[in-house]
């Protein structure tokens, strides 16, 4: 069995005079003075006059407990901790006094602090309620963590009930609470912080903080506060938080550094949430003062914590760059294992950044951690998602993380989530239940005045609304609104370099789906957004961004730009060229292929290809990046729509379809080419190029094929008109009304 001694000792002043010699010396006094009878006793003139303060003020009885028995080491310790307890403003000082009046004791301010320090109550430890961990602190701890593996509780119980404070609380989640002392129960508390739900983490801290203030344990009971702000912070109920806060704020300038800054950064992320409940000024400066804080920690595994607490207040006032900058730095410093821990946080601000790609790379799994953390994780990828342009996907993992918040109660991660589900139907130009589950989350942010601001500005688009107010996503929000009211660029890229600046381009892309007008007015002037092709690809901007059109299947050949008919005339080699180009880019041409093909006859074939080139590109005002020509060949970087592609991509899916079985989706497909196919592609061109001729071949073969599936059809359906459409579009074509041949097999 190995024992511990905690104790140490503590100097004392010795009490050698008796009673009645006072009391002689008292009376000699009042007659001689005090200057002659210290040299006649040898005593210290200041011992005199302290006997006679105390013979004036408090009589016999005042001497008398000068004679009382010394107290031992641990019943001063004792009345330390206790004076702390019910007084958190006590200095070291005012400690020191009392301990002198009230029991007789002499101890100086470094014997003070030594016994605070021991108790994990100065602010030297840099974790409240922890003490700096040593070897004897760790001898102890794997001594419990032994009784515990072998059961035996109530013997791990007496030994941490016995040690003055702990270095890690972890030790005590295997240590029911009925065992443990009243600060041990608080400890475990902290430690089972992500493994309770958060309402039960709730009931549990108010529990305990109600005890103290019975016991009148205030030092206590303002750490207990802090992990009951927490849960409060978590479930969206700010006006109970700002209501502790207006209760223990009186023992805050007492306080340890690092109790006092916990305590502050709850009540800070509740007062950005409900500003009216706090006083006003209280938090100036306090981000500063915090960050001052967090630079001058040592070296040492308790920065983590403090790391990742000013990241969460920069992310709560919309400082995404500089919480980003606190995390990364976390996590150089943490081992791999517990990197773990941070990295839904870190996912999360990536997203809110706008780095899709990074969020969707990450293949960690975050199942088994805090419901919290968790939520955090799955709606940084539903952003990514929603970012990468697959609003579908986004959509279905935000309603499933939506019901997970639910059943905690989580109120802000509910009401993050239906505003996200609300971005993703607006993304699908659903806007009936966009706005549906937009009012949901005004509904879930009822006590968070932010969250009600930052919604209602959407649902009243009101641009000229100017709060006061620290948080910058709110003000990204009135720069953009003022940008949909001006429908002026310069507005719109106030708005998006205020977002790159704060780090908020995520924030601004849910903004933009909820409300595109100044997107798409700029979109439709063919001005740059700086933003994403896939986010541009999503619904809510389809048929806003002018997209080419290569028209090969109607009746005349041409070339659209959104609704515009590109003037080119489809005899040209010119238009000739550019069909080829539409049909292979995104593809590297060698330019001697190219001129094999066009311009075998000419003299300079080179030199007619470079001013073909040059007039496409002036035609279709396209830059030299789009259509480039190097001597490595010819590129042609561009999105366009050709309706012989779309014809041929609906012809195989009903092929497919017609090989499984399912007759009614194939019929559906040919339907569709039916519609799109008026006339045979390359009529002219089929005469002069070889590839023209071929791809020609082949999109009369696919339609002679549907043409006599859908009349076969038609015939068992007897559906005259249909029949007699189909009749004669094959005579238009040259085809006979019966097939002779076996189906194409393509």
């Amino acid at each position: 069995m190995v024992s511990f001694d905690y104790n140490f000792t503590i100097k004392l002043t010795p009490m050698r005079y008796s009673l009645e010699f006072q009391k002689q010396v008292i009376e000699k006094a009042q007659t001689l003075g005090i200057k002659p009878l210290a040299r006649e006793y040898r005593l210290s003139r200041n011992t005199i006059k302290r006997w006679i303060h105390i013979y004036k003020t408090k009589g016999l009885q005042g001497l008398a407990s000068l004679h009382q028995k010394a107290l031992s080491a641990s019943e001063i310790e004792a009345f330390i901790i206790t004076l702390k307890e019910k007084n958190p403003n006590a200095t070291l000082r005012d400690i020191k006094n009392e301990l002198k009046i009230k029991k007789g004791e002499v101890l100086s301010i470094n014997g003070v602090h030594r016994v605070l320090k021991k108790f994990g109550m100065t602010g030297t430890n840099y974790l409240p309620f922890r003490v700096a961990t040593n070897r004897e602190i760790n001898g102890i701890i794997d001594y419990v963590r032994v009784l515990i593996s072998k059961k035996q509780i109530k013997e791990a119980a007496e030994v941490l009930n016995s040690v003055p404070a702990l270095s890690n609380f972890s030790v005590l989640k295997d240590v029911p609470d009925e065992f443990l002392t009243l600060r041990r129960r608080v400890e475990r508390l902290e430690a089972l912080w992500g493994s309770l739900p958060m309402d039960e983490m709730y009931k549990r801290a108010r529990e305990l903080r109600r005890y103290c203030e019975k016991e009148k344990l205030f030092f206590t009971g303002i750490f207990v506060t802090t992990l009951e702000m927490n849960a409060l912070n978590f479930l969206g109920r700010p006006n109970k938080v700002a209501f502790l806060y207006n209760k223990y704020f009186k023992y805050v300038p007492g306080l340890p550094l690092p109790l006092k800054y916990t305590f502050l950064m709850e009540s800070f992320i509740a007062f950005m949430r409900a500003p009216k409940k706090f006083p006003i000024g209280i938090f100036k400066n306090f981000l500063s003062r915090l960050e001052r804080f967090c630079l001058h920690l040592p070296a040492s595994e308790h920065r983590f914590h403090w790391y990742d607490a000013i990241s969460a207040c920069f992310q709560i006032i919309g400082e995404i760059n500089k919480s980003q900058e606190w995390l990364e730095r976390l996590l150089e410093e943490i081992d791999t294992e517990s990197r773990k821990e941070y990295l839904p946080e870190y996912l999360s601000l990536l997203a809110t950044t706008g780095a899709y790609t990074e969020v969707l790379e990450n293949n960690e799994f975050f199942e088994n951690m805090a419901t919290p953390l968790v939520l955090r994780a799955s709606l940084a990828r539903g952003n990514a998602l929603l970012g990468t342009g697959r609003p579908k996907e986004a959509l279905e993992l935000a309603l499933n993380s939506f019901y997970k918040a639910k059943e905690e109660h989580l109120r802000p991660a509910m009401a993050g989530f239906t505003f996200f589900i609300s971005c993703c139907y607006a993304a699908q130009k659903e806007t009936k239940k966009a706005r549906r589950y937009l009012r949901m989350s005004l509904y879930f942010s009822k006590n968070i005045e932010r969250l009600r601001l930052l919604y209602s500005l959407f649902l009243k688009c009101a641009p000229n609304i100017c709060p006061r107010t620290n948080d910058h996503r709110i003000r990204l929000i009135i720069y953009y609104l003022r940008a949909c009211s001006s429908l002026r660029k310069k507005d719109y890229m106030k708005a998006y370099r205020f977002a790159v600046k704060k780090g908020l381009q995520g924030l601004l892309h849910h903004i933009i789906l909820l409300n595109p007008e100044a997107v798409n007015n700029l979109l439709k002037k063919g001005k740059d957004t700086l933003l994403s092709k896939e986010f541009l690809r999503l619904p809510v901007f389809k048929g806003v961004i002018p997209v080419l059109k290569l028209l090969l299947l109607k009746e005349k050949e041409a070339i659209f730009y959104g609704e515009h008919k590109i003037k080119m005339s489809p005899r040209t080699k010119d238009f000739h060229l550019l069909v080829y180009l539409f049909l292979n880019r995104k593809k590297h041409l060698k330019r001697d292929d190219l001129t094999d093909i066009f311009y075998h006859k000419v003299q300079n074939p080179i030199k007619s290809l470079t001013k073909a080139l040059s007039r496409i590109r002036r035609i279709l005002n396209l830059p030299r990046e789009v259509l480039s020509s190097t001597q490595q060949g010819v590129f042609f970087n561009i999105e366009t729509k050709i309706d012989l592609e779309e014809f041929e991509e609906r012809f195989r899916m009903g092929r497919i379809f017609e090989k499984v079985g399912e007759i009614k989706q194939a019929l559906k497909e040919y339907q569709e080419c039916f519609a799109i196919y008026k006339k045979s592609p390359f009529e002219r061109m089929g005469y002069y190029y070889n590839f023209a001729e071929d791809r020609r071949t082949l999109a009369r073969n696919m339609f002679e094929h549907l043409c006599y599936v859908l009349l076969e059809h038609a015939k068992q359906k007897k559906e005259e008109k249909v029949i007699i459409k189909i009749i004669q579009k094959l005579k238009k074509e040259g085809y006979s009304n019966d097939k002779s041949s076996q189906p194409w097999e393509f």
